[in-house]
Parts: C-alpha cells; sequence; structure tokens
C-alpha cells in the first residue's frame, strides 16, 4: 500500500544536520552594501504560521492523500509523476516554514516529502536541486554539504537554465572554502544571465576573490563586466570593492562615483556610497 511520507521516520534527522539559518545572509565588504535575503514566508505548523498559509499546506496534504490513494489504484507513470510534483509542492512549503520557524518537525517532513519524490519519479530534476538546496544549509565542515553539492550538480546536469540554483551551489562551495570554483559558477552566471549581476551577487563573487587570493582577476573580470553595462550599480559597486582592497583608492573613489550615476542605483545605494566616498576623502 502506497503510504504518506509523514507515516515514516526521517532517515536522516534534521538534528544530525546541525543546520544554520540562512533567513537573513549579511554580507559586508568595504565598499559593498549591506545586504540581507529576505526570509521565505512560513508555511504551517510553527505558532507564527498565519492561517491562509496553515490551510494551504493542509489542503496540499489532503490532495496528497487523495491522489495516494489513486496512484494505489492505478500505478500508471503519470499518476506517480503528478504524485512527485505535489510532494515537492509540500517540501517546499514545509521547507518555508522551518526557514522562518526554526521547528525541526518541518525540516523533517521537507526532507521526508522531498526524497519520496524523487523516489516516485527519477527522471525529475526538481527533486534534487530542492533536496540539495537543503542540505546546503549545514554549516562549513558539514559531511552534508558534499551531498549537497553533487546532487545540485547533478540537477544543474540535467536542467543548466536555472540561474537561482547556480547560486545556491555557488554559496554552498564558498562554505567549503572553494572559492575559485565558487568564482568560476558566478563568472558564468553573469555571463549568461545579465539580470542576475545585481548587488548581492556581485558582492559575493567579489568575497570569492577576496578569499581565494585572486582580486587582480577579479578586477579583471569586473571591468569585463563594466564594458557591458556601465551603468550597473552590482559591477560599479564589486569592482570598487576590489579596488578598495588593493588600496587603488583613486580608482575606487572613481568606481563608487560612477555608482552614483548607476541607471539601477537607488536613494539608499546613492546615499550609502556617496557616505563612503566622504569617508575616503578623509583617508
Amino acid at each position: 500500500m502506497l503510504k504518506s511520507p509523514q507515516s515514516k521516520a526521517p532517515a536522516r534527522a534534521v538534528c544530525a544536520l546541525k543546520i544554520v539559518r540562512r533567513s537573513f545572509v549579511v554580507i559586508t565588504l568595504s565598499c559593498a552594501f549591506i545586504l540581507t535575503a529576505a526570509q521565505p514566508t512560513a508555511a504551517q505548523t510553527s505558532p507564527s504560521s498565519n492561517a491562509p498559509l496553515e490551510y494551504s499546506l493542509n489542503e496540499l496534504l489532503a490532495q496528497d492523500a487523495a491522489l495516494a490513494a489513486i496512484v494505489q489504484a492505478d500505478s500508471t507513470e503519470i499518476n506517480f509523476q503528478a504524485l512527485a510534483r505535489l510532494r515537492l509542492r509540500i517540501a517546499r512549503s514545509y521547507y518555508a516554514a522551518w526557514q522562518q520557524s526554526e521547528n525541526e518537525s518541518d525540516l523533517d517532513q521537507a526532507l521526508v516529502f522531498c526524497r519520496s519524490a524523487a523516489d516516485l519519479d527519477p527522471d525529475n530534476s526538481d527533486a534534487p536541486g530542492l533536496l540539495g538546496t537543503m542540505l546546503s544549509d549545514a554549516p562549513p565542515g558539514s559531511d552534508w554539504l558534499d551531498a549537497a553539492i553533487e546532487l545540485l550538480a547533478d540537477a544543474l546536469i540535467a536542467n543548466p537554465d536555472q540561474p537561482l540554483l547556480r547560486l545556491v551551489l555557488a554559496s554552498a562551495l564558498m562554505k567549503q572554502s572553494r572559492f575559485w570554483s565558487a568564482a568560476t559558477i558566478y563568472e558564468d552566471l553573469f555571463d549568461q544571465y545579465p539580470a542576475m549581476i545585481i548587488p548581492a551577487n556581485t558582492a559575493m563573487l567579489a568575497l570569492s576573490y577576496i578569499a581565494d587570493g585572486r582580486v587582480t582577476a577579479g578586477i579583471d573580470f569586473f571591468k569585463h563586466l563594466e564594458g557591458q553595462f556601465p551603468r550597473n550599480s552590482g559591477v560599479l559597486s564589486g569592482l570598487a570593492s576590489l579596488y578598495k582592497y588593493e588600496d587603488r583608492m583613486s580608482e575606487a573613489i572613481q568606481a563608487m562615483t560612477r555608482l552614483m550615476y548607476a541607471s539601477d542605483a537607488g536613494p539608499l545605494q546613492q546615499e550609502y556610497a556617496r557616505s563612503l566616498l566622504t569617508a575616503w576623502a578623509q583617508q
């Protein structure tokens, strides 16, 4: 009989992960903006979950039970694939709930539903991608990061057109101090997906170059990007960061001044750039 995955104990409990939350990622480079990743919305079991989202997840669980019964009676490939897609939706909801609540049962259920989806439809590249994303939350030094990187790489081989998954992979590589590999992913990402060239992402690339001891190579790449996108605030903030790190102050000031007039620079970015220029002028 095909049972709901909720009836199974998680193969590897979340307590073994010792997971570090990424709900707010703060990156500080000497002349990069303070960047925060927005928390995902809660869904389901935590006390802070709001009613509409809880109701939505309960609906999904009811659909899961009904579809599992259909699969039991009619075990066709199309039904297995439909159940796998539904369980991925449920896994994402539980994962979002855990990111806000830190309720370990939420992450347990996210992992269980995601593994079940992968078993039901091994050809679905979304399942390893989501599982890799969840495992990538493990702290530096954890063996789970190796599994996450392998899953993410497999998902991208199956479906390369996933820029957000590339960001997750690069972040996991940085946790393992594999900065050269992370920088390579960011470089390819920016060349293929110009919309991803934003300060939050270029700051991580600049940090990878610095940590890898390849600041000059980083400056060359950012200058290459500036040639294509001369008024992009992400490019200019990353370039200014690397110039500042190399103590090439006149060039850092020039890059930050150009950022003041970047086409996508908002009032907060302009004000921050102005304050940095004032501080640098006094050095």
